[in-house]
């Protein structure tokens, strides 16, 4: 229990993953790549909310004559 205790608090602490020991190599780098995968994403979606108007800030733009 005192495993399941401290991967809780690892990720309330920021961890993106726990590993019990032992562990092996596999599970090591599937939690690595795992990790990458994670932190290039995030960078998408800052990169791509920087790019993006905030919602409303501009005028709404249309070919419709309704709009």
């Amino acid at each position: 229990m005192a495993r399941v205790e401290m991967a809780v608090e690892a990720v309330k602490a920021g961890a993106c993953d726990f590993l019990a020991k032992p562990f092996n190599l596999e599970a090591l780098l599937f939690a690595i790549e795992r990790a990458f995968r994670d932190r290039e994403l995030r960078r998408e979606i800052v990169r791509l909310r920087s790019t993006q108007p905030l919602e409303g800030a501009g005028e709404l733009v249309a070919k419709s004559p309704a709009m």
